[in-house]
């Protein structure tokens, strides 16, 4: 299970790249536009780049362990995405690349949550986001 609760800062400016990343099952399986729908397939497919299959998972799940070093890629995934929005274009476009990034994730067994704000104004206070 995935819940979103947010946005993703630059969204129509990263989202082709983050669908870039996908593996094909991960992007094909995407039915709809929203940031949280993107995000969670980010998620599957940062599993199974990690040697997990979010397909088939242990009869015990993944452990918090696995999960939490899932969501930690995810975010920087995220972050990276958004920092290679050339600044001409955010400057221009008035692009926002605010991220609130209230995660929550669960494989059956383990519940990893994320309370998570990338701005200009907190970029720098941040230095990672808060798991539980």
């Amino acid at each position: 299970m995935w819940m979103h609760n947010g946005g993703l800062g630059a969204w129509k400016y990263i989202k082709r790249r983050l669908g870039e990343r996908l593996a094909d099952k991960w992007y094909l399986g995407v039915c709809g536009g929203t940031d949280s729908e993107w995000a969670f397939a980010l998620y599957l497919d940062t599993l199974e780049r990690m040697g997990y299959d979010p397909s088939n998972p242990p009869d015990n799940g993944f452990g918090p362990s696995v999960l939490r070093q899932a969501m930690l890629k995810v975010i920087k995934d995220i972050n990276q995405f958004i920092a290679d929005v050339p600044p001409k274009l955010i400057v221009e476009e008035k692009v926002d690349t605010r991220s609130l990034l209230n995660f929550a994730v669960t494989d059956g067994h383990s519940v990893i949550c994320t309370r998570y704000v990338r701005s200009e104004e907190h970029t720098s206070e941040l230095q990672s986001p808060v798991l539980s």
